[in-house]
């Protein structure tokens, strides 16, 4: 378990990881937003109320050194929204009043299924938002799917990187 300390370090980390580095960083027309990974990451024992207010914030961070308007912001609060819902899910209820959060190297099955479609949800979210209409709901879609295979490629990549 990681203490208060390390989750605000990471929040600032991923912060300036997203605005410094992956918002300059395009590949094939898409950028990987691994703010996310916070959300993800954070306990599961700390109630959702403590965790949305934590997202809007994460988001809005992005949002101001962006200059974006409040994209990241509401994807980041959505993510967060549907976060207990996911869990209760994919993490089987016996599993899920034992564990203090999901990892990779514990329970390599529910945490995968359940970054996947985190991610999935909150970059269709952010895409929507940022294109503001049903129209173009195609290239939202690959886009979204692009994006959500280049954030979690990075992802899995620090995840196989930091220390056991």
């Amino acid at each position: 378990m990681q203490t208060k300390g390390s989750y605000i370090i990471s929040f600032l980390l991923l912060v300036v990881v997203q605005v410094l580095l992956l918002n300059n960083l395009h590949l094939f027309g898409v950028q990987a937003y691994l703010y996310v990974m916070f959300i993800i990451t954070f306990p599961i024992s700390v109630s959702s109320k403590i965790l949305m207010p934590i997202s809007f914030l994460l988001g809005l961070c992005v949002d101001v050194f962006s200059g974006s308007y409040g994209v990241h912001a509401a994807a980041t609060t959505f993510a967060a929204f549907v976060r207990p819902l996911l869990l209760r899910l994919i993490v089987p209820v016996n599993d899920a009043t034992q564990i203090e959060s999901l990892s990779l190297s514990k329970q390599k099955l529910n945490f995968v299924g359940f970054a996947v479609v985190m991610v999935l949800l909150h970059h269709f979210a952010l895409l929507m938002l940022e294109a503001f209409s049903f129209k173009h709901i195609g290239v939202v879609a690959v886009k979204t799917l692009l994006s959500s295979v280049y954030t979690l490629l990075l992802m899995f990549c620090l995840f196989l990187f930091q220390k056991k």
